[in-house]
């Protein structure tokens, strides 16, 4: 099912609709600084709840495969220290305020002339909504990743989280 997911959302890696289809470098051998980076990333900071790296995990935020070669380092460092300062256009929240008076903030995708979808917390449901239910609709001014990694992670746990998503080619 990973694979059809992200099929759907264009990830321009997909070649054909079966695991052995995929051509997916090996995972490089991890500098010990690295490798510490990777067990925060699916551990404590929990990164991997939104975001994907080699076929797995979260499909809320953008898959980091292949990130070190689309970001110099210091864009990583500023995408995961100021999350809102430049966000994926792929990635926009919209702020909705339906008829009934319930609120909700997403990442949305598909929105038509009567439609919007939006994301759960973990974008394993999208839901869609008549914009005719919609009493207020604007875009988000935040991305949905936590703005507190520069006070939630010691200095040393940033470096070992920028360290691991240098890795990633």
């Amino acid at each position: 099912t990973m694979i059809y997911i992200r099929e759907l959302q264009g990830d321009f890696r997909v070649r054909g609709s079966r695991a052995e289809d995929f051509d997916f470098p090996a995972a490089p051998k991890l500098s010990t600084e690295a490798e510490a980076g990777e067990k925060l990333f699916n551990g404590a900071a929990n990164c991997i709840q939104c975001h994907s790296y080699r076929t797995r995990g979260g499909l809320l935020g953008p898959d980091l495969s292949g990130i070190a070669v689309q970001m110099p380092p210091e864009d990583i460092r500023s995408a995961v220290l100021q999350p809102s300062a430049h966000i994926n256009p792929n990635f926009q929240t919209k702020q909705i305020q339906l008829n009934d008076g319930t609120r909700l903030e997403g990442r949305f995708r598909n929105e038509t002339i009567n439609t919007i979808q939006v994301a759960n917390e973990d974008a394993t449901l999208w839901r869609t909504y008549f914009k005719k239910d919609i009493s207020r609709m604007r875009d988000g001014r935040s991305s949905l990743m936590p703005e507190d990694y520069a006070t939630t992670l010691t200095e040393a746990e940033q470096e070992q989280i920028f360290a691991f998503l240098n890795t990633l080619r």
